[in-house]
């Protein structure tokens, strides 16, 4: 509990309670239970601290009738027992401005302390200076009582108090900051099942991040095995502190929900949290894969050649591939004749997977439905070690270094030589066939879409250190290309470097190129090289590129006489 009061709602509250106090004689504090228990220290500390004066707190026995002055008296230690009246309690103080902070008056000695209170609101007004009144209403008494005694000004009410935000920050402080998809799910679900129960927040911050992520039955399960401490037959009221405002909604305690069995709820609540993460993570990931393969959207979507969306007898019609949903980047992607027309799919591997998660956050989030667990599971695993996730700050290249780092993309088929003229530079080099090796050796059936993307991660984080960098691969597929260049600022000199041999050397020297299952691979590779040579000699069209053909002259001059023949 002692965590409330450092709070920013807490602090703003007790601070204008405490202000306003010194404005009348008596201010009246309406709190439930869970507060009004445990509030006359803080009220106290944040007196001394604004007037530098200690205020008092009486003692009120609560199954002895004491008269309310007298009690007052008996708690000033300056002041005499031997002449109790309004006027001496008013005059013979030794402190000017003193405050009592009165709290928990029993409900059956409420009327004692109503005639009190009463008279010395009308005595006050003889005097320039006397004591403040802090009371802390007692429960199950009519508030129109005590409007009668200072007025509806005089009422401070403890509601809507504790805002999201504050327990934001405390889980924050209790937990640090939440990094990645997964932790951002399991905060705001903790946050959003703990409400302003901060006893309730710090269990759920304690459990692992796939259990937060939906604690119910967790909490469930903790709550039956000892019932005792949860005791029902409680009306759901702000009274009793099981239910007060949150987010300009009434919030019913989440251990109270568990116990009516308001599964329905509970869920809607889990969703609610979810939602904005969702929404986000979604977001994120579709902007991500817009910018990862910008250039193949620019030419599926263009005013030239429109995205047409049908709705029954209405049209929405998309010119740029930035205003794609995640559900219109997956049609493209699988539409079966624009898929013939690119040459295959251009979300491969772990874009392809992501994608899917990210409709279907979507789709959750749309259909107040909470994520699925292995939905966030998956999602962030997959982030964690996908290129994509270099695509997701808007502006590639925002925070690296610029220290005159460049990015060599050797290309050539197979056999052609890329790999020992790889390993005699000083650069870094990273090997697509060293990394598909490793990862084959723990993983068999790993998709080359996922070697792919953590060949390009690794390359681009040696870039990212500020270091040149070698990508030793054929880079035939000038998607692949693309994505190269897309994931490399601007400003950063990106080198091709040209590799080739004349095709009976690279049969000769061939190796494993020649093992019965590689067949014809030699021969394709050649044919597809060929193919794609005119647009790597003019550098895919991008004019920050530098071609560098290392090609023999004799090789150049045959390779121009074939094309020119085709």
């Amino acid at each position: 509990m002692s965590d409330i009061w450092s709070l920013e709602g807490p602090e703003r509250f007790l601070g204008n309670l405490v202000t306003e106090a010194f404005h009348r004689p008596i201010t009246f504090l309406r709190a439930p239970r869970t507060i009004a228990t445990k509030i006359a220290s803080p009220i106290r500390a944040r007196v001394r601290r604004e007037t530098d004066i200690s205020a008092i707190s009486p003692n009120i026995p609560a199954d002895t009738r004491l008269p309310p002055l007298r009690t007052l008296v008996s708690a000033t230690p300056d002041l005499p027992l031997d002449d109790v009246s309004l006027d001496s309690f008013i005059l013979r103080q030794s402190v000017p401005g003193r405050v009592y902070v009165v709290s928990q008056i029993p409900a059956r000695f409420w009327e004692d302390w109503r005639v009190f209170l009463l008279n010395y609101s009308k005595k006050t007004e003889s005097y320039a200076d006397h004591p403040h009144l802090i009371v802390v209403m007692p429960l199950g008494i009519s508030p129109r009582e005590f409007e009668r005694i200072g007025g509806p000004e005089s009422i401070f009410t403890w509601q809507n108090v504790i805002s999201k935000e504050d327990i934001s920050r405390l889980a924050e402080k209790i937990a640090g900051r939440p990094n990645g998809i997964l932790e951002r799910f399991a905060r705001a679900t903790s946050i959003e099942l703990a409400g302003q129960d901060i006893t309730l927040l710090k269990i759920l911050l304690s459990l692992d991040l796939r259990t937060q992520i939906d604690p119910l039955a967790h909490l469930t399960s903790k709550i039956t095995s000892n019932i005792e401490a949860y005791p029902k037959g409680q009306p759901i009221s702000w009274e009793e502190g099981v239910a007060d405002l949150w987010s300009d909604d009434v919030c019913i305690n989440t251990i109270r929900l568990i116990m009516d069995n308001r599964t329905e709820e509970l869920t809607h609540r889990i969703w609610r949290a979810h939602l904005p993460i969702a929404m986000e993570t979604s977001d994120i990931i579709r902007r991500s894969l817009i910018r990862r393969h910008r250039a193949v959207l620019d030419r599926e979507v263009s005013r030239e050649s429109p995205y047409v969306l049908n709705f029954g007898d209405r049209q929405r019609t998309k010119t740029k591939a930035t205003e794609l949903e995640i559900g219109d980047i997956r049609k493209i992607n699988f539409d079966p004749d624009k898929e013939q027309m690119r040459g295959g799919r251009f979300l491969r591997g772990d874009d392809s997977y992501l994608s899917k998660l990210a409709k279907n956050m979507r789709h959750a989030a749309a259909h107040m439905e909470p994520v699925s667990r292995d939905d966030i599971l998956e999602a962030d695993r997959i982030w964690q070690r996908s290129a994509l996730r270099y695509f997701a700050q808007g502006e590639v290249g925002w925070d690296w270094p610029r220290c005159g780092q460049k990015a060599t993309v050797i290309i050539g088929p197979a056999g052609a030589g890329k790999s020992t003229w790889a390993s005699r530079q000083s650069e870094t080099v990273i090997s697509r066939d060293k990394i598909r090796e490793n990862a084959k050796e723990k993983n068999p059936n790993l998709a080359e879409g996922v070697i792919l993307d953590s060949y390009l991660a690794q390359a681009i984080r040696v870039l990212k250190s500020g270091r040149d960098v070698i990508m030793d691969a054929t880079h035939l597929e000038q998607h692949i290309r693309d994505r190269i260049r897309s994931m490399i600022p601007d400003d950063i000199e990106i080198d091709y470097i040209i590799i080739d041999r004349p095709l009976d050397e690279k049969k000769r020297d061939g190796g494993w190129r020649n093992a019965l299952d590689k067949a014809g691979m030699i021969d394709e590779h050649h044919r597809i090289f060929l193919n794609a040579l005119p647009r790597i000699l003019n550098g895919d069209g991008d004019q920050r590129i530098r071609v560098i053909d290392l090609r023999s002259k004799h090789l150049i001059g045959a390779t121009k006489e074939l094309l020119t023949a085709d």
